[in-house]
């Protein structure tokens, strides 16, 4: 029978998954691709220091940063909760 170890990429067994720090939000910007939402992230990661959100990154050695997840536990617009 075949595990998920045994049928997953080599890449993904070897990526790191853990929480942003603060010296990663210029990473996050993606090469300057997502600069516009630096204010997006400098915000999120204090949400995340108030214990409203949870923010993720995916990491593979000599490579950097490959993936991001933001899970807002707390929406401060009720309009956009739900």
């Amino acid at each position: 029978m075949d595990t998920l170890a045994d049928t997953q990429p080599i890449w993904l067994a070897k990526t790191l998954f853990r929480h942003v720090t603060q010296a990663d939000l210029l990473a996050l910007e993606w090469e300057g691709a997502y600069t516009h939402f630096r204010r997006v992230y400098a915000q999120a990661y204090q949400r995340m220091q108030q214990d409203l959100s949870v923010l993720w990154l995916a990491e593979l050695p000599g490579k950097g940063i490959i993936g991001q997840v933001f899970i807002q536990l707390e929406c401060d617009r009720p309009v956009l909760a739900g």
